[in-house]
């Protein structure tokens, strides 16, 4: 009957498993079943039945000789195609014996022409001195990567999150002004005369326009393609497998989104694949981080179950170096913009070293891919826009709206001039609505005026701040960040060159308070080599010049306000200090005339000397030494750049000088 089939059934299973055959074979043959008997050599060597498995609910064909078969649909095997399957095996059996191998070999494909569907037929040849016999099963096939990745499209059409994500990131690059101002001087110069500057305007704006809009779509596509994955765990899985949830929003944010609620899913689905994957031991504590470390570089300051599953991940795992105490693993298991990890991420793409530039270069050719696809007009040549991508703010009047600009235009104002991912800004800007945060004594450094005792009282908190920059890259990034976070009515961000904008700033209705200039790209020393990328010499292509000095001393003279100049190249910090002091008017203040700051980050005593500092010193160079050089940084934590913060922890010097009217 049925329940003595079913024990009979497990019984042989376990035994089966156990490697005891015969008995197994003993048990099957003394109960009398309605199944089909398959006639052998000895009468009851070949018996068929069902039995269970973990795989997949299949008939196995036992006999003395170990021949076997699976049946695809759990029910017993059709005693005819078995019995052919078998012939066959036999013949190639004695093919092989008689050393016909050729025929062996056709053989062998004709039977596995008569797979199932969605199986195959798997033949096992044993060697000769075993007897070479041959046995075969039937076993489901192993869908293939590509395969499995085709099931997936045909499930959820359309291009993945990290794709979308990655197009964005392209349109976000080839937005940024990064043609220099010859090669787009010489495109413009090829055109009319009378028409260049309107045609440019146009070109401009609707290029401009087109690849906002465009980005947007993008971010819209992300959250929709989201919502239809969100439900399956297998496709997310597959789709944003691994760090993928981080890696998109790190991309998103770089490409300037705005939208909060987007990080928070990529968030989410990071928060599930971490709960699948994090205790395992492939996991390793460096994976852990480094989804922490981009989602802090993207600007999401907090997700509990997020944390929540790292911290738990991460006390799974074991530290066998002993590098760090379990305190120290805590501290970094956070959401913190301004830590270590998280800083040097976004120094990586600031500076574009060659492996990020490729990436962008990659990303920015994703999108002209996306763009032909979706069969839109041409856009102008990038080094024809570049040229006036500096006039935006002049010619459309924003720059010079400050009642749009800020919710109180009367503020000090604190300007970053090449401000690049505007992190410095951004930390100012957090310390000035943040209650936990403490910028109390570089504020007092920076901001008081002795003179008229101006802001004994005077901190982050009472002031706007405006970054101005030429890449356009940095400067979507600091907006979308600083949306994201609630400061555009402090904070704001403008594609401009330093002294236009400063030209335009005459009619700001408060005072300038302070002008940064931190860590300008550095020109070539006068000698054989070198980086051919860096502007010629200090006078051809640097940014700083006598120029722009004078520019922002007439600024700060009516407020009695500061300059900060930071390099970590000795020499260009040098030749700004006195081109300020001797050419413009500029005078410097002493360390010993300031309180010291009292940073929240440890400030290692540098220990390298850059090539190009041994290189200055060997030309017989001025050194950064001496009154008015700061040896500590003047920034509390918050207001470090990331250029700053590489510096400190790769114990490069960093050279500093605060200068007044």
């Amino acid at each position: 009957n049925e329940t003595n089939f079913l024990e009979l059934t497990l019984l042989a299973r376990m035994i089966s498993h156990g490697g005891v055959r015969c008995l197994y074979i003993a048990l099957a043959s003394c109960l009398c079943l309605s199944s089909p008997i398959v006639a052998g050599q000895h009468g009851c060597e070949n018996l068929a039945f069902c039995i269970p498995s973990r795989r997949l609910c299949h008939t196995r064909r036992f006999s003395l000789n170990q021949d076997r078969s699976y049946n695809s649909d759990g029910t017993l095997l059709n005693k005819a195609f078995a019995d052919q399957i078998q012939r066959l095996v036999e013949q190639r059996s004695r093919a092989r014996w008689q050393g016909l191998y050729a025929d062996a070999d056709a053989l062998k494909e004709e039977i596995q022409q008569l797979s199932p569907s969605g199986y195959e037929i798997i033949l096992q040849d044993e060697p000769r001195k075993n007897g070479g016999a041959t046995t075969w099963n039937i076993m489901p096939i192993r869908i293939s990567a590509a395969q499995e990745q085709e099931l997936f499209q045909q499930q959820f059409p359309g291009p993945s999150v990290l794709n979308l994500a990655h197009a964005a990131l392209g349109a976000a690059v080839e937005s940024t002004v990064q043609t220099s101002i010859s090669r787009a001087q010489a495109t413009v110069n090829t055109m009319d005369e009378g028409q260049n500057e309107q045609e440019g305007q146009r070109a401009l704006h609707r290029n401009q326009d087109y690849r906002e809009q465009s980005r947007e779509e993008l971010f819209v596509q992300v959250k929709q393609r989201l919502e239809k994955i969100h439900h399956s765990p297998r496709m997310i899985s597959y789709e944003l497998g691994g760090r993928k949830a981080a890696d998109a929003a790190f991309w998103l944010a770089l490409a300037g989104c705005k939208d909060q609620e987007l990080l928070e899913r990529l968030a989410d689905v990071a928060s599930i694949e971490l709960e699948r994957f994090g205790e395992r031991s492939s996991c390793r504590s460096k994976d852990v981080y480094q989804i922490l470390e981009r989602f802090a570089a993207a600007g999401l300051q907090r997700h509990e179950r997020l944390l929540q599953v790292a911290r738990k991940s991460l006390s799974c795992k074991e530290n066998s170096d002993n590098k760090k105490s379990t305190e120290d693993e805590q501290r970094d298991c956070s959401l913190d913009f301004h830590s270590d990890r998280s800083l040097l991420l976004i120094w990586k793409f600031s500076t574009k070293q060659k492996k990020q530039f490729a990436f962008l270069q990659a990303a920015r050719r994703h999108w002209q891919g996306y763009v032909q696809k979706r069969k839109e007009p041409a856009f102008i040549e990038s080094a024809f826009i570049s040229t006036y991508q500096s006039n935006q703010f002049n010619q459309n009047g924003i720059s010079n709206d400050w009642v749009t600009m800020f919710d109180d235009p009367t503020r000090p104002l604190v300007v970053d001039i090449g401000c690049g991912m505007g992190v410095s800004l951004l930390g100012l800007g957090l310390t000035s609505i943040s209650k936990d945060l403490s910028g109390v004594e570089s504020s007092r450094l920076l901001l008081r005026d002795d003179s008229n005792h101006r802001s004994s009282a005077l901190t982050w908190s009472d002031c706007n701040y405006v970054g101005v920059d030429l890449g356009g890259l940095g400067v979507g990034y600091a907006i979308g960040t600083a949306q994201r976070w609630g400061l555009q009515g402090r904070l704001q961000f403008v594609v401009d060159t330093a002294e236009g904008f400063f030209e335009r700033s005459k009619d700001y209705p408060g005072e300038i308070a302070l002008c940064l200039i931190q860590f300008p790209t550095p020109y070539r020393l006068p000698k054989e080599g070198g980086n051919m990328q860096l502007p010629t010499s200090q006078f051809d292509g640097f940014m700083v010049t006598e120029t722009l000095l004078e520019s922002i001393h007439l600024n700060l003279l009516r407020s009695n306000g500061k300059l900060l100049l930071q390099s970590n190249c000795e020499d260009v910090a040098v030749f700004m200090r006195n081109l300020a002091c001797d050419h413009v008017g500029f005078t410097f203040e002493t360390e010993d005339s300031q309180s010291p700051v009292s940073c929240s980050f440890e400030n290692p005593q540098p220990k390298r000397v850059p090539q190009r500092t041994l290189d200055w010193i060997a030309m017989g160079g001025e050194r950064a030494i001496g009154p008015g050089w700061f040896q500590t940084p003047v920034f509390h934590k918050e207001g470090c750049t990331e250029t700053e913060k590489a510096c400190l922890l790769n114990h490069t010097p960093v050279h500093r000088c605060l200068l007044r009217v």
